[in-house]
């Protein structure tokens, strides 16, 4: 796996990753109605686009497969593809080689 900034070439699989994240962690637990709010308002879109400069990147064998956005000293955002939930992205994002964590996590999904 390597982490990278984000790319602007990476903003279309940002947009499909964030879509994915929180539709999976989110809609089961919202109104049908909040649901079809955000697939028409678009945040995903919306924050790929205007945010990917501040986005680390997860890629796996050419896919890109999780993100985080850092702010100050603090992970604000933490998204990781569902289909590789459990599989300990989470951990190398907040942990370098030297073991000792860099960020905080605020927030993820």
């Amino acid at each position: 796996m390597i982490l990278r900034p984000a790319e602007e070439s990476d903003v279309p699989a940002l947009v499909r990753l964030l879509r994915r994240s929180w539709l999976v962690t989110w809609a089961p637990e919202l109104p049908f109605e909040a649901v079809q709010t955000f697939a028409s308002f678009d945040p995903a879109r919306l924050h790929a686009e205007n945010q990917w400069r501040s986005f680390i990147v997860a890629i796996r064998d050419d896919v890109l497969i999780g993100m985080m956005q850092v702010e100050d000293d603090q992970i604000a955002d933490l998204h990781v593809d569902p289909a590789f939930w459990n599989e300990g992205l989470a951990r190398s994002y907040s942990t370098p080689p030297s073991g000792k964590p860099h960020a905080f996590i605020t927030s993820c999904a």
